[in-house]
């Protein structure tokens, strides 16, 4: 069971960087598709035929619900469970609100991508700057703590061997 465990949690791992790292793209690229006029079901298609991956096909599979007679706000909502992801989420409903508001869909699409790349780099660096802190630990404070704790030991020692 653990290592049945260990493998599905790598896939899960490998399977949200694939959506973190594909998702902008396709966001810029529906939003190039919304800004050219294309109809959301065409533009969806398109990126799923351009863009190869995890996201683009499970964003291209929104139309199933739809030919079912969902409506599109309960197909997105479909197509964000299945994505799995919380910037997934975030594309469908802000799709589902342009969509019911008749905002353009472009505008809210660009700045969309902007936002989930900038949220990645902040990622990034955000896990770099543990990494970072490293050195200052082990050259400032961990000497410091070891001469603090080590004093009264050293002076207890010393007096033994001398005898005081």
């Amino acid at each position: 069971m653990g290592a049945a465990a260990a493998w599905l949690a790598a896939r899960v791992r490998d399977r949200r960087g694939r959506v973190t790292r594909e998702l902008p793209a396709l966001v810029d690229f529906l939003a190039t598709a919304a800004e050219a006029g294309l109809p959301l079901e065409v533009a969806l298609e398109r990126v799923r035929r351009e863009f190869p991956g995890v996201v683009a096909d499970t964003f291209a599979a929104t139309r199933a619900p739809r030919a079912a007679d969902e409506t599109l706000p309960g197909a997105l909502k479909w197509t964000a469970e299945r994505v799995g992801h919380p910037d997934g989420a975030a594309v469908t409903a802000a799709i589902a609100r342009a969509q019911g508001y008749g905002t353009p869909l472009g505008a809210v699409l660009s700045d969309l991508g902007r936002t989930l790349r900038q949220a990645r780099r902040a990622r990034e660096r955000a896990g770099r700057t543990g990494i970072l802190l490293i050195f200052p630990l082990v050259v400032f404070i961990v000497p410091v703590t070891v001469v603090l704790l080590g004093y009264p030991a050293a002076v207890n020692l010393l007096k033994t061997l001398v005898g005081v």
